[in-house]
């Protein structure tokens, strides 16, 4: 029998999972590696040998799916968080490369104090403290919503209902929650962290950019004796690690395997006549009849259409510090604080130690902020940045004002984060068609298999899937 052969183009986990599940089955895989990491978003940054996740990194093990499943070809990339329903099968592939341990819930930190956080935990332990106008607000709002509903546009509906892929997520915010609501805490959160307003995207894509959608009647049950009490979101983190951690070892099982081989190099040039024939830029040739493409579909098509331009994608510019502190002084400790004043350009703050279990001498804070949010309020050079974000730390007391900072280094990546637009949403099915008309049967995962389906769930069952659907 002839041997099997795939070739893989790309860095991100779902290539390296699809590389691994292939050749346990037997098959010679190649995989190219145009750029200069592994992992993508997930791999991490280094500074002083200190290893630093790119913002809050979690892994999910948990679902609201009603079911389970093992059986990966069902999943379908287009479908907004179909990897739900494949937490199990996550959980136990993850638990066999590293050990992980369920991350302290985070917080929220909101009007000048620190509550439970319903940005993506579920805590909803906030509607007891607020002041009584805004609770009277809420609640009359809410009751208008239950009494008249917008039913198409009622939270339950939002996976099986086409209204959620025609509407932004400020119409279906607003039929849910109320106005009250959803300025509180949806809508000046939102422009914190992508710098556009929640009428901007698309209502079924509201986690991708890590906003709630509550039912109404969950929400008004909070200002009752006995409100309805929502299971809290549990995370995991890679224990004594970083995220980085995983991505480590799923190369590390790529190279040890002798089926597998990687090659760092780019495309010069890739013909399809039958099969597929990859010039390399380090002058080798590759032929296969499986190519599997695991990069963004850009890079892609530039190799169709060499003068093609890109097309006009919505993306925000985030901005994220890796800070090194003295454990022994930091005052506050939480694993993430999710911060909705908008006096502040930070939304979001991690410690990875707290996320891990680490008791080193040197505590690792992520610091991720939206650079044209910051512009805006004046924050725009290096040294501003710094003084800003230091000042930042002393007001929600996690450091002293004459704290020592070990190191402080801060990257950005200009219009890096897809915004989950109607246009986003087009430019994208656009490119696929594209990539689909001129290479029919190859294989699309990590940011070209679907619409906003790069998340980390998502790209092991995608890595997965492409062994089932090349073993059939």
């Amino acid at each position: 029998m002839m041997e099997r052969q795939a070739t893989i183009v790309g860095n991100n986990v779902s290539s390296l999972v699809a590389a691994i599940a292939l050749a346990d089955q037997d098959w010679k895989v190649k995989i190219i590696n145009p750029l200069s990491s592994w992992g993508g978003h997930f791999g991490g940054l280094t500074f002083h040998n200190d290893h630093f996740d790119c913002g809050m990194t979690f892994f999910e093990f948990d679902s609201f799916h009603q079911y389970q499943s093992d059986e990966v070809l069902t999943y379908n990339p287009n479908l907004r968080n179909d990897s739900g329903k494949f937490t199990s099968l996550i959980k136990n592939y993850v638990s066999d490369l590293i050990i992980t341990k369920v991350v302290p819930q985070p917080k929220m930190f909101f009007q000048g104090e620190i509550f439970g956080d319903l940005i993506i935990s579920n805590d909803l332990s906030i509607f007891k403290k607020l002041g009584v106008g805004i609770k009277e607000a809420i609640q009359e709002e809410l009751l208008e919503i239950i009494i008249n509903p917008n039913t198409s546009l009622h939270a339950k509906n939002k996976l099986k209902n086409n209204l959620f892929l025609t509407n932004n997520f400020n119409a279906i915010s607003l039929a849910n929650q109320g106005k009250t609501f959803h300025n509180l805490f949806i809508e000046s959160f939102c422009k914190k962290l992508i710098y556009k307003n929640t009428a901007d995207f698309l209502g079924i894509y509201h986690r991708g950019v890590w906003l709630p959608l509550y039912y109404p009647e969950t929400i008004l049950s909070q200002f009752e004796i006995a409100p309805q009490v929502l299971k809290y979101t549990e995370f995991y983190y890679p224990y004594q690690g970083y995220t980085g951690t995983f991505v480590n070892a799923l190369l590390m099982k790529a190279q040890d395997n002798t089926r597998i081989n990687i090659e760092n190099t780019t495309i010069k040039s890739l013909i399809f006549n039958g099969g597929y024939q990859l010039q390399l830029t380090n002058d080798h040739f590759v032929e296969t009849n499986n190519l599997v493409w695991g990069l963004d579909l850009f890079p892609l098509i530039k190799l169709i259409q060499e003068n093609q331009q890109p097309l006009n994608y919505d993306k925000a510019s985030i901005s994220i510090c890796f800070v090194a502190i003295l454990s022994n002084m930091i005052n506050r400790e939480f694993s993430t604080l999710f911060i909705l004043d908008e006096e502040f350009i930070s939304y979001r703050v991690t410690n990875q130690n707290i996320c891990s279990g680490s008791s080193s001498l040197i505590t690792k804070i992520v610091i991720e902020f939206n650079t044209d949010f910051a512009t805006s309020i004046g924050v725009i050079n290096e040294a501003q940045i710094k003084t800003r974000i230091e000042s930042e730390l002393i007001k929600l007391h996690i450091i002293e004002s004459k704290t020592d900072i070990q190191y402080f280094y801060c990257k950005h990546w200009k219009n890096s984060l897809m915004i989950p637009s109607q246009n986003s949403y087009e430019c994208f099915n656009t490119e696929k068609s594209m990539v689909l008309r001129k290479f029919p049967d190859i294989k699309l995962i990590g940011n070209g298999s679907g619409f906003m389906s790069s998340s980390l769930n998502d790209q092991i069952i995608q890595g997965l899937q492409i062994t089932k659907q090349m073993e059939n």
